[in-house]
Formats: structure tokens, C-alpha cells, sequence
């Protein structure tokens, strides 16, 4: 199936559309990440495909009534979570991060099995980090395409 809207064309199990090249063959980033200090960690550059990347910024949505406001000692943060209401290659992103096959390549590079996927995808989505803002000690996957690193 197709995805069509005015920002990109893409079919959304085409992987090599949305990810990097890392994606065709996660296996080999499997060493460097074993071997990082001070614990197993990896910095995947090009993590998305810089097309993709770029409609990711263009479409990526203003502070609006679908963000949740968080200010509390662990974090200060705007979040959107609500996928229903997300720009169509905002939905692309995080389906395809679900997406099992995905979730095994993750569990290829990292040598951990049966890695499994939040259903609930409660702290997914997009993220605005105000000048004050901050994660505290949390331990997440997060993907946040940031417009200031674009």
C-alpha cells in the first residue's frame, strides 16, 4: 500500500526509504556496539534515510492542544503521543519502528533476543524540549528528530 500526501510518496514497508543504510545489514554496527564504553551503546549516523529526514523536520508540528505538558522533578517536556493526529510521515516512523522486522534487525545489531515492542507506545512520539527541559533518569528508546540538528 501506498502512503500518498503532499510531503512524500513512499510504500511503508520499504525500509531503505526510511532508515539508513545501516538497515540492509545491522549485523555489522553488532561489534561496535558490544565493544563501546563505558557499557554497550551505538551512535547510528544517518539513522534515517536524509530524505526522509528532512520531511520528518518540514512536517514536524508546533506545541499545539494534541501535546501533553510535563513539568514535574523528572522531566519538562511537550509531548504528543496521540498517533491518530500525527502528519502522515510521523506515523510512517514510528509504525515502521514497531514493525517486528524492524524490532529484529534492532535485535541483530544489539545481540539481545526477543526484543519486544511497547504496544502501548506510552513516551513515543514527538517531543518538544523546551530551553528548560530535561529527561531525568529515565531509561527509553526515544526517537526525537530535533529541528535544531537537522
Amino acid at each position: 500500500m501506498e502512503i500518498k500526501n503532499s510531503k512524500i510518496e513512499i510504500n511503508p514497508k520499504d525500509y531503505s526509504k526510511i532508515f539508513g543504510d545501516w538497515i540492509k545489514n545491522p549485523e555489522i554496527l553488532q561489534e561496535k556496539f558490544k565493544n563501546a564504553k563505558p557499557y554497550p551503546n551505538i551512535v547510528i549516523e544517518n539513522f534515517l534515510n536524509e530524505d526522509f529526514a528532512k520531511v520528518i523536520k518540514e512536517t514536524f508540528p508546533e506545541i499545539n492542544e494534541h501535546f501533553h505538558k510535563y513539568n514535574n522533578p523528572i522531566e519538562v517536556k511537550y509531548s504528543m503521543d496521540d498517533i491518530s493526529v500525527m502528519p502522515n510521515e510521523h506515523r510512517i516512523l514510528y509504525d515502521a519502528l514497531a514493525d517486528p522486522e524492524v524490532i529484529n534487525k534492532f535485535s541483530l545489531l544489539t545481540g539481545i533476543p526477543n526484543l519486544l515492542n511497547d504496544i502501548y507506545r506510552h513516551g513515543a512520539g514527538d517531543v518538544h524540549m523546551p530551553n528548560n527541559g530535561r529527561l531525568g533518569k529515565i531509561l527509553n528508546l526515544i526517537t526525537n528528530i530535533m529541528k535544531e540538528f537537522i
